[in-house]
């Protein structure tokens, strides 16, 4: 809990959550900006992502890095429920506080799919992901 004293008579305690892990996809509105291999133009229902294809990404809430600054150990995503390769997985240069995401898309049913990031169930972000 914390408390902050204002010496108002309607101040009391609130409970705070706070979390080593909290992954959000950035973006201005959804669905988040996903990048073709090489920054290539933006992956969406025009312009799909392949198999075998790295897409590219930015999130926050990946929490601490290592020395190199990659993401911890245990970091992963799947496309559709199926795991995929994360060739990095860490700081974005210039961008303090956002975190770069390869994913090399695997091969799955073509269309809107989900693009789910993180450890866990209970942390990880999803997302859509369109796929030829």
């Amino acid at each position: 809990q914390a408390v902050v004293r204002t010496g108002s008579p309607f101040e009391s305690a609130i409970a705070l959550d706070v979390r080593q892990y909290d992954p959000a996809f950035i973006h201005d509105e959804y669905p988040p900006e996903i990048f073709h291999q090489n920054f290539a133009g933006i992956v969406g229902s025009a312009s799909p992502a392949e198999a075998g294809e790295t897409v590219v990404f930015y999130m926050t809430g990946l929490g601490p890095v290592d020395a190199s600054g990659l993401v911890k150990a245990g970091f992963g995503c799947t496309v559709n429920g199926v795991a995929a390769g994360v060739p990095f997985a860490g700081l974005a240069v210039g961008a303090p506080g956002f975190y770069q995401v390869n994913v090399l898309v695997p091969a799955v049913t073509p269309g809107d799919v989900a693009l789910a990031c993180g450890w866990d169930v209970n942390t990880q972000a999803v997302a859509g992901l369109w796929v030829r």
